[in-house]
This record gives C-alpha cells, sequence and structure tokens, in this order.
C-alpha cells in the first residue's frame, strides 16, 4: 500500500475524531513516511511497518475516547470509549461488554428509584390541598417526608456511586490501552 492510499485510509476510519486532531494525526503518519523515504524505504515497506491503517484507528480512537471521557467524566463520553475498546476484538466484547452493561443498568434502576422516591411521595400531598387536612392526610404526609427523605439520600449514593464508576472504568480503559500499545505498567 502506498502513502496516499494508507493516508486515505486511516483518515476514513478516523472519521469520528474531530477534524483538527484528525489532522494532527494525519500529519503525523506522513512524517513517518517521509522519514522513511529519507532512510531509503519504499513507501510500501513504511506502509507494511505502521500496520494496518484500520487497526490503527482503532487504536487511535481508543485513545481519543479515554481522553475526553478523562475530561468530560459522564456516563456518555465514558461509554463511548468502552465501545471503542470493544471495537478492538471480539474478546473484548465479551469481557468488557456484559458487566459494563449490567451495572449500567443497575445504575439507572438505582436513579430511577431515587427520582421516583423523591417525587412520588410530594405528589400525595396534592389530595391535602385540595381537601381537609385530617388525622389520615397528616400520617400520610409524615410518611411522605420519610420517603422523600429516603430518595434524596438515594441520590446522593448514586451520585457517588456513578461517579466512581466512571473513575474505575476510565483506569480500566487507561490500563488496557497501555496493554494494547505495549507500554509497561504504570
Amino acid at each position: 500500500m502506498n502513502k496516499e492510499m494508507f493516508i486515505n485510509e486511516l483518515n476514513q476510519h478516523l472519521e469520528k475524531i474531530p477534524l483538527e486532531d484528525r489532522k494532527e494525526i494525519i500529519y503525523d503518519y506522513e512524517e513517518h513516511f517521509d522519514i522513511g523515504i529519507s532512510e531509503g524505504k519504499s513507501e510500501e515497506e513504511i506502509s507494511n511497518s505502521l500496520g494496518n491503517p484500520k487497526t490503527i484507528a482503532k487504536e487511535l480512537l481508543l485513545d481519543y475516547r479515554v481522553q475526553q471521557a478523562e475530561k468530560d467524566s459522564n456516563i456518555v463520553t465514558v461509554s463511548r470509549a468502552v465501545l471503542a475498546f470493544i471495537g478492538l476484538g471480539f474478546l473484548n466484547l465479551m469481557i468488557l461488554f456484559p458487566p459494563f452493561m449490567a451495572i449500567v443498568g443497575g445504575l439507572i434502576g438505582i436513579w430511577v428509584a431515587a427520582i421516583t422516591m423523591t417525587i412520588s411521595p410530594l405528589l400525595t400531598l396534592i389530595p391535602g390541598f385540595l381537601y381537609a387536612f385530617d388525622a389520615i392526610y397528616l400520617s400520610l404526609l409524615l410518611k411522605s417526608i420519610v420517603a422523600c427523605g429516603a430518595g434524596l439520600i438515594l441520590i446522593f449514593i448514586a451520585t457517588y456511586v456513578t461517579k466512581y464508576f466512571i473513575i474505575i472504568v476510565i483506569k480500566y480503559l487507561k490500563y488496557n490501552l497501555r496493554v494494547i500499545k505495549g507500554e509497561s505498567s504504570k
């Protein structure tokens, strides 16, 4: 594969990365070719030594997604990084995706329960305002306040669990990225 074909294919597979970052990556690979040619290598030798552009693009996309998840740690950016990691191979799909989806499903369940426990007791206050305040309503009001408080505590817990889950996933992805690149553990 010559330089132009290699660069075009790499660029095509990097389309999910913003244009400015992609230009920088492409420039680096064009430099690899320029240096190799100045050393007397052919374009085919250089492209063979660099590897498959599709594989390179997957690794670069993973690296980009992990950096993005570190900067903006939320479930969306972390999910994109996980999907980029899964794209590196079938084994990753089998190892990472099922537990990740199970934990994300559990987190969604916790958040739904927390929000429901916080908001739904407040809805029980409406009949008291429309009708008379009596002993049964006051008992219901007290139970609603307790349930709402429990919901707020659950939101607090869910926030921290989500935060630490994201941190752990990012660390795991960074570790695997270093393994893929052949770097030693830090």
